[in-house]
């Protein structure tokens, strides 16, 4: 995968759900990876008033409320054991070891958020 956050928009894409649920998820995909260098703080109130506009929303069908708030509960919770994996003491103490990252940075949350989709959201 060279550009996750494409690969998740297309899979949102692709997605058989309604037009009203397709355009609300693709909204939080296409701002989750604008902010993806954002504060998790930042991220975090995003999310929350995401999903209170999608709990109060009476156009979308309840399955599909309880697919897209599932996706925000996940990246929520991806974007905040990454956030929190950023341990400087840790990257500081194993001194010459010379690896190059699988993902660039902030990608993990959204490559998490990749696997888990298809399974939340109806292909």
């Amino acid at each position: 995968m060279d550009n996750p956050s494409v690969v998740l928009l297309e899979i949102v894409e692709n997605c058989s759900i309604s037009a009203a649920s397709k355009s609300q998820l693709l909204l939080f995909v296409e701002t989750l990876i604008a902010q993806q260098d954002e504060e998790y703080a930042t991220i975090r109130d995003y999310i929350i008033s995401f999903d209170t506009g999608i709990i109060a929303n009476t156009t979308l069908l309840a399955e599909e409320k309880e697919a897209i708030l599932t996706v925000s509960t996940i990246s929520s919770y991806a974007l905040y054991a990454e956030a929190e994996r950023k341990d400087r003491d840790w990257e500081t103490s194993v001194g010459t070891r010379h690896a190059k990252a699988f993902f660039d940075n902030n990608q993990a949350p959204i490559i998490t958020i990749i696997a888990l989709l298809n399974t939340v959201v109806k292909q």
